[in-house]
This record gives structure tokens, C-alpha cells and sequence, in this order.
């Protein structure tokens, strides 16, 4: 299951933990999902997360509403509540991402997302870095449904 950086467009964060208790309800035991969210870690989200959305939507810099996220320990928290096991958190660096391949395309590059994948791949060295959470635009955490049944369900899910 992937839940690609949706959850963090919520009016209220007492929304996500509920949606995370949502996730797990319908995960197989055993199975295994991957969740991102907007790294507030981040200098660009955290000043984007800060300004008014009236004027980023007018400048066309954030074309949709970004509603709050969360921290990378709040996140795992709130998974480990619901009854996920965290297995792993990485980081992955957008903004970078999109201008390259922009870079590329404009200058006619024949296969730019061959090329990226190359300096994609280059960019990995980022995650030994002690700074790889302010350099990555969005957290992922992959997650396993418990099989053992601990974790407080949907109906807690929203305290804490």
C-alpha cells in the first residue's frame, strides 16, 4: 500500500492519526505500507508551512492547500499507537528532483529520466549525512501491520 504525501493536507492534524488508524484497519496482518509526509524538518516546507496560503496560491507557488504535517517522531509515535511497526524512515529530496529534470527537458537531453535516476542515485549519499532530515522535502516511513495485535485502533486514535 503507498500513501503518497495525501495525509498532510488535512485543515486539522488530529486528522492524520486517525487516517494512519484508517491504514492500518485495512492493511493485511503482516502487510507492509509506505507512507510519506512533508518534512516540516525542512527550511522550504517550514517556511511554506508559515506563510499564508492566500499568498503562496497567489504567487502560484503552492497551486493546492498544504495543511500541517508532522514531526518524524509524532509520526512514528501515532504509527506505533495505531499498531504499526515502523521498519524504516527515509528521506527524498523533490525540489532538486524537479529542477533537474527541468534542466534537462530544456535542453532537448534525449532521455532525462534515464539521466535523473543516474543523479538521483548519485543523491543517495545525502541519507549517511547527519543533516538528511532538513535536506529531504518529504519523510517516508514504511510500516508493517502488527501481527500481534497491539496498538489502540481507530477509536483512540485521535488522542496524543
Amino acid at each position: 500500500m503507498l500513501s503518497g504525501s495525501s495525509l498532510d493536507h488535512f485543515h486539522d492534524e488530529k486528522d492524520i492519526p486517525i487516517s494512519f488508524a484508517e491504514l492500518h484497519r485495512v492493511l493485511i496482518p503482516g502487510g507492509t505500507a509506505v507512507i510519506t509526509l512533508d518534512n516540516p524538518h525542512n527550511p522550504v516546507v517550514w517556511l511554506r508551512n508559515h506563510l499564508p496560503f492566500a499568498w503562496l496560491n497567489r504567487l502560484r507557488l503552492v497551486p493546492y492547500y498544504v495543511g500541517p504535517t508532522t514531526t518524524r517522531q509524532q509520526t512514528c509515535r501515532q504509527l506505533e499507537a495505531v499498531g504499526f511497526e515502523v521498519a524504516s524512515v527515509a528521506h527524498a529530496p523533490r525540489a532538486p528532483a524537479i529542477w533537474l529534470i527541468a534542466l534537462l527537458e530544456r535542453f532537448g537531453w534525449e532521455s532525462p529520466k534515464s539521466a535523473l535516476s543516474r543523479v538521483l542515485d548519485a543523491f543517495e549519499f545525502l541519507q549517511n549525512w547527519p543533516t538528511r532530515f532538513l535536506t529531504g522535502y518529504y519523510v517516508a516511513y514504511r510500516v508493517t501491520k502488527r501481527t500481534d495485535g497491539r496498538g489502540i485502533g481507530m477509536a483512540n486514535a485521535n488522542s496524543g
